[in-house]
């Protein structure tokens, strides 16, 4: 038999480091705090147009952070126009990107007051069809806008409707200004965008059982620590757990 292993094998036993570079010199740093603090600047006092410019170099700035990946910013289709279209190499692709996120992926940019709306998931998993792609992210200030009492209204809950209806084949992520501090202080982005998909779709799977009220994330950690207080897990295995929990979705 020979040895070593796969090709496959050891692109998927790579760090995220590998695939998407992460915010860690000084130069790197201030480059990327200028486009934040342009991004926060913009949506102040910019125009409609500054503000959408100010967070669509953001982006195309960490979506050039990938290491096997085109990226092309401000593209004007036939029907519409498409902030960026990610398109990933094929044979340098990790296994979540090509099971997952597929050859490409559309991000759209909004860089207002309001929470994203319902309208804006809507146009962005239309995007997502006429161009056969599988994977869209919102970038905005704010998150997805929700119900007061259910994640099943509204923006959160049209993108959770989509992904029903699709079979989860068609999903919509978002990343917000709290995210985008999260890079800069060394946050991987491609970490980052597995946890969301991670989220979205256990979230929907456990919608039955966690209190939607809150994230996913605080929703298992709270469950780990009533467990706890009543005597189920010991404390120390709880904080093992919250680690695992805080690893695979992202620390609150």
């Amino acid at each position: 038999m020979a040895r070593g292993i796969s090709f496959n094998k050891y692109k998927n036993s790579l760090s995220s480091d590998a695939y998407w570079k992460p915010i860690t010199s000084e130069k790197d740093k201030k480059e990327f705090k200028i486009l934040l603090e342009s991004v926060e600047s913009s949506r102040k006092t910019g125009t409609k147009d500054q503000k959408g410019k100010a967070l669509e170099l953001l982006m195309t700035y960490i979506f050039n952070r990938f290491v096997y990946a085109e990226v092309k910013d401000d593209l004007r289709t036939k029907d519409n126009q498409l902030d960026h279209e990610i398109f990933f190499y094929e044979f340098e692709a990790p296994d979540f990107i090509k099971r997952i996120v597929g050859c490409h992926l559309i991000n759209e940019c909004k860089n207002h007051k309001k929470s994203v709306s319902s309208q804006e998931v809507t146009i962005l998993n239309s995007n997502l069809e006429i161009r056969n792609c599988k994977f869209g992210i919102v970038s905005s200030y704010k998150s997805f806008s929700k119900g007061r009492n259910s994640v099943w209204e509204n923006a959160e809950g049209k993108r959770r409707k989509f992904a029903l209806l699709s079979n989860f084949n068609r999903l919509i992520i978002g990343f917000n200004y709290i995210d985008f501090e999260k890079i800069l202080n060394g946050g991987n982005f491609y970490t980052m965008m597995q946890q969301k998909y991670r989220n979205i779709i256990d979230e929907i799977h456990d919608d039955e059982i966690f209190d939607n009220s809150q994230p996913y994330n605080a929703r298992l950690i709270a469950n780990l620590n009533h467990l706890k207080s009543i005597g189920i897990i010991p404390e120390d295995e709880c904080n093992t757990y919250i680690d695992v929990v805080n690893k695979k979705y992202g620390a609150l």
